[in-house]
């Protein structure tokens, strides 16, 4: 009879141990579950977070690109080597203060836009459309100096090199332009996954 109690034993603690490894790898399997569905939570919020951030990110750029495109088409449309221009002195004059006030507003306009945003941008972005606003301004404050309407009452050297200084201060613009653009590209390519847009 010891020797059935012990058999009966034994397989009542091998059913025992056969239910407590059940039981446990039952309990390991939920807790991995859990894990791994909070991994995969965590990691589908953070994808989330940066596709909204991709998205306002792309707005911001897009919304300043317009506008500094609007700046600096003004701004270098200022100094040209040669301008449509009319015989009439007056009309010229017109021509020319009315481009000159199209330029103004719409540097002031990219200005404030970028003002608005520089929270959301990063440095190097902000500052490279900073030192494009600047180069703008520039060309506008030349415009009273050396621009096509103070060439009528004078065409001294200064004047005329101050002029082409102008006329080559637009080729810098549109350099640091490309190179914002570059810039914006470089920024937004992660958070698409490495996909060029």
């Amino acid at each position: 009879m010891e020797k059935e109690t012990n058999v009966a034993l034994i397989a009542l603690i091998g059913t025992v141990i056969s239910i407590i490894g059940t039981v446990i790898g039952i309990v390991i399997s939920v807790i991995a579950n859990s894990r791994v569905t909070r991994l995969n939570h965590s990691l589908e919020k953070k994808n989330y977070i940066s596709k909204v951030r991709f998205n306002k990110e792309f707005v911001i750029y897009e919304e300043i690109s317009e506008a500094l495109s609007l700046a600096i088409g003004g701004c270098c449309w200022l100094f040209q080597e040669k301008y449509p221009m009319s015989e009439n002195k007056e009309q010229r004059a017109k021509f020319f203060q009315d481009h000159y006030a199209g330029a103004v507003q719409d540097a002031a306009k990219f200005e404030a836009l970028l003002e608005s945003k520089q929270p959301f941008i990063p440095e190097n972005i902000y500052n490279g459309f900073y030192d494009i606003r600047n180069l703008c301004y520039e060309q506008i404050n030349m415009f009273h100096i050396c621009g096509p309407l103070w060439h009528d009452t004078g065409n001294d050297e200064q004047k005329t090199e101050l002029r082409r200084e102008s006329i080559s201060r637009s080729t810098e613009i549109a350099e640091k332009h490309k190179e914002v653009l570059k810039n914006i590209q470089k920024r937004l390519v992660p958070f698409q996954g490495g996909n060029d847009f």
